[in-house]
């Protein structure tokens, strides 16, 4: 899903490679090789936010029965 990248990074870009554009067999392998060579800085983008994505997605099915209950 693209949406999991925005919410975590605010984009798509670098973090979500669509299948169309796997026209070269290179593809894949320069786009690993960049998030490789972007390790740290992706470990600590998801240790900041994470845990407050986590926290959000637990509360969701609580609010969808909430919202789906007949009052």
């Amino acid at each position: 899903s693209r949406a999991m990248p925005r919410d975590l990074f605010g984009e798509e870009d670098g973090h979500v490679l669509p299948v169309q554009t796997l026209e070269d067999p290179d593809t894949l392998g320069d786009a690993f090789f960049r998030m490789l060579a972007r390790e740290e800085e992706l470990k600590a983008r998801y240790a900041a936010v994470l845990p407050a994505y986590l926290e959000r997605l637990n509360r969701l099915p609580g609010e969808l029965n909430h919202l789906c209950s007949p009052s």
